[in-house]
């Protein structure tokens, strides 16, 4: 899959979504766009329909520099759908994506 991608000229930054993606399908997620709520993927444990999304994950490749507020902002709109916000990353020649999961705590 990765002559493919070099032979397509494929981003590092779509690579590293799709490694998310895959990562995502091979631990039984149903993975869709997660447009909706400005995040790259939602994803399902059963699928569209049977449940709502518990997660909602943003890919951010590891050399671009975070906003803070994008942080805030994602919480806030995660939080709002009640849905568990997931950062994820791949770096190029990653094998697997690394996960940090938020929990927004009221005080």
């Amino acid at each position: 899959m990765e002559e493919l991608a070099r032979k397509l000229d494929v981003t590092e930054e779509a690579w590293g979504a799709y490694l998310v993606y895959r990562d995502l399908r091979s631990r039984g997620l149903v993975v869709r766009s997660g447009l909706k709520y400005g995040a790259s993927f939602v994803a399902y444990r059963k699928g569209p329909g049977l449940e709502h999304a518990p997660f909602v994950i943003h890919y951010y490749p590891p050399d671009e520099p975070f906003d803070p507020v994008e942080l805030v902002r994602a919480g806030r709109v995660s939080h709002s759908v009640r849905k568990v916000f997931v950062l994820a990353t791949a770096g190029p020649g990653a094998r697997q994506p690394i996960y940090i999961t938020f929990k927004w705590l009221r005080p």
